[in-house]
């Protein structure tokens, strides 16, 4: 009989919390700072509240400035096969342009500058599948302004101003990473510090005075903030909007002798269980294992299953990896330590 009421009845619980302040609080100020967060790109788009991320919002505009930003992309690509004196005359040729992306966005980076004298970023994202309240596409795209503005101070022989925007930049996104809710959002500001790090990197060769250089790289990407748990915010909060997606469809569907296809409740059960093992992986043994984890259950839940074969099946497709976004996180930090001990010889 308890064979029988495992197939026809969904589990009754849910096994994690919905009250995701209570764990996560959000920082002093956060509603200020959120507020601000969301004004960026705003301007760049047909609406003023962005769908699937902002993605198909572009004004005529804005979707030529992009175009702008990839083309200087491609023209910077190989900048790094060249000599100082080519690489500073490769980037002028592209001034008016930098120049143009500069100014285009610069109600984007005063906001920007109103951000930087929060010591923490407020991110109250609602939780919405699919939807963002912020524009992360034109947040990337300042990182990118930034990068071509710091090459074209490194150009004029203006190295400390090119530090300065990056490292200022690089300080704020900082204060933005360790509350971030939305897996989109970490990876945005994971995506930004590896631009503006890399850029460092390509401006630093000829700077003197290197352990100050070394020194004001070490305050802006401060890592003071364990990341296993912001994997473990953004875990939470894609389970909650998920649920909240899930459950209004309740159990349906009909299999093996009237069994239901679909039990919302037993997904986000599974979906749960499964990061809980994932992280405990990643904190007690290593992110190698927990990626093996990750494949050996979306496996399982694909393969056949008696019980709940559709919800199972949407579990596998519906969770993320959190130990190969570790993996990012921790090359970057990497990144930085291998610039800071250039500086050091």
């Amino acid at each position: 009989m308890a064979f029988f009421s495992h197939l026809y009845i969904d589990d009754r619980e849910l096994v994690f919390t919905f009250d995701y302040e209570s764990i996560y609080p959000p920082p002093p100020r956060a509603d200020e700072s959120f507020a601000l967060l969301k004004q960026i790109g705003a301007k760049h788009l047909t609406k003023p509240s962005p769908e699937n991320y902002g993605i198909v919002d572009r004004t005529p505009e804005s979707e030529h400035l992009n175009t702008i930003i990839f083309d200087l992309e491609e023209a910077f690509e190989s900048l790094g096969d060249l000599e100082i004196e080519e690489r500073r005359t490769r980037i002028k040729e592209n001034r008016d342009s930098i120049n143009l992306l500069w100014s285009s966005f610069s109600e984007d980076r005063a906001i920007l500058e109103k951000l930087a004298a929060f010591e923490a970023i407020g991110d109250l994202s609602s939780v919405q599948m699919g939807q963002s309240e912020l524009v992360h596409w034109a947040y990337r795209d300042l990182a990118h302004i930034y990068r071509f503005k710091a090459l074209l101070y490194f150009a004029d022989e203006n190295t400390d101003r090119a530090i300065g925007i990056l490292t200022s930049f690089i300080e704020t996104n900082q204060n933005l990473f360790p509350r971030t809710r939305h897996l989109i959002t970490g990876l945005t500001c994971i995506a930004t510090n590896a631009i503006l790090i890399n850029t460092i990197s390509e401006v630093a060769i000829d700077v003197p005075g290197k352990l100050d250089l070394k020194s004001q790289i070490s305050q802006a990407y401060k890592n003071d903030y364990d990341p296993v748990q912001i994997l473990e915010q953004w875990v939470l909060f894609e389970l909650i909007a998920y649920a909240r997606y899930l459950q209004p469809f309740g159990s349906q569907g009909v299999y093996f002798y009237g069994a239901p296809k679909l039990m919302p409740n037993d997904c986000l059960n599974s979906m749960a269980q499964f990061y809980e093992a994932h992280t405990l992986l990643i904190k007690n043994a290593s992110i190698d294992e927990a990626i093996a984890q990750a494949d050996s259950f979306q496996k399982s839940m694909e393969g056949f299953n008696l019980r709940n074969p559709t919800g199972r099946k949407l579990a596998a497709a519906a969770v993320i990896v959190p130990a190969i976004f570790l993996k990012t996180v921790l090359k970057n930090e990497e990144r930085v330590n291998e610039l800071i001990d250039s500086l050091s010889h």
